[in-house]
């Protein structure tokens, strides 16, 4: 610029004008990773599965487990909702045994069901009507029980979404498989299964150091008419900034 005229340059190189700062920025960052299922398909619609922290047993050796701990457990819960001992808390029927009607004769059904006052019961009901009206309201009461019996299990994280949907006829092998998932985990869980999961600590470290000034895109341009004079105001500057951090490690 000279005489209030603009002189246009070209930049020649882009070696650095101004005094760098030879003080590098070091930043450290911690970062937790979950060990994924790597045979968990990522196109299914069923939670992401990561390494939990087994209940120990040796390979191969479940079995014993299973017969002697969770076996046991299956069939003495499956006799308590059926027996009543594990009812609802507003149940009011809390003291009545959920009854067997696979092989009762008629009159016995439709004694059940003027005993137990099963809403919709009439004595003008016909056989096959009468039986299916107990055999309704028996299977409502026991899922009803065994849904409350899962409800602390439920609470504390765990899912059993299958064993919900399953048929209880067999109410022990249900209580089997939901024992199992309880006290025989398979080595990857959902994260919010209860049992402990493993993950990977990692610090990272990066390392910023100042090489220089190098010339940058172009931003704006301004147009002039032939015999147009402006006049232009330059500033720079130059900003940096120092941190340390110090650990100590007893």
């Amino acid at each position: 610029m000279a005489d209030n005229t603009v002189v246009p340059s070209s930049l020649a190189d882009c070696a650095a004008k101004l005094p760098v700062n030879a003080h590098p920025h070091v930043m450290r960052f911690r970062q937790f990773m979950l060990l994924a299922n790597p045979e968990q398909n990522i196109s299914s619609r069923k939670e992401p599965e990561y390494l939990i922290l087994q209940q120990h047993q040796a390979p191969g050796r479940s079995g014993p487990m299973l017969d002697q701990l969770v076996k046991p457990m299956a069939r003495h819960f499956g006799s308590e909702v059926v027996a009543g001992r594990l009812p609802l808390p507003d149940d009011e029927d809390s003291a009545i045994a959920v009854p067997e009607t696979a092989g009762v004769g008629v009159a016995r059904i439709r004694a059940l069901a003027a005993e137990l006052r099963i809403p919709g019961y009439r004595a003008t009901l016909s056989e096959t009507s009468a039986r299916a009206l107990v055999d309704n309201w028996a299977g409502d009461l026991k899922r009803e029980r065994f849904l409350a019996a899962l409800e602390p299990l439920e609470r504390a994280g765990f899912t059993f979404h299958e064993e919900v949907a399953s048929d209880l006829r067999d109410l022990s092998a249900v209580w089997t498989r939901v024992l199992t998932k309880v006290l025989l985990p398979t080595p990857y869980q959902p994260f919010k299964n209860p049992h402990p999961h493993y993950a990977l600590c990692a610090t990272f470290e990066q390392v910023w150091e100042p090489k220089g000034y190098t010339r940058g895109e172009l931003i704006n341009t301004i147009s002039l008419a032939p015999g147009e004079q402006l006049t232009l105001e330059v500033h720079s500057w130059d900003k940096s900034t120092f941190k340390s951090e110090e650990e100590l490690v007893y």
